[in-house]
């Protein structure tokens, strides 16, 4: 069901509605209050899961190749990394 689901969505994109999340409580750290909690559905997971694939290469290709704000197999040491490179220069900025 599931997969003739995500067939008939692909290939009709407007007729697509997403369904209402699920809602619980959980509770809060160091506290009795709880907090919501939204899931989502499988459904709608599986249609998100397959627009990053779609879309994820595309955005990769046009970014920019010194950006590493949340990217794939980016990290904050490859920033640091990169800013050594560029400061470490005897005419860099101070």
């Amino acid at each position: 069901m599931a997969i003739s689901e995500l067939r008939r969505v692909v290939i009709s994109p407007k007729s697509y509605k997403p369904q209402n999340i699920r809602k619980i409580l959980i509770p809060k750290r160091n506290s009795n209050e709880q907090r919501p909690l939204g899931i989502p559905t499988i459904l709608d997971r599986a249609l998100q899961a397959l627009i990053v694939l779609t879309l994820d290469p595309v955005v990769e290709a046009r970014s920019d190749n010194h950006s590493y704000g949340s990217r794939k197999h980016r990290s904050p040491h490859d920033a640091i990394n990169r800013l050594f490179q560029l400061l470490g220069k005897p005419k860099s900025p101070k």
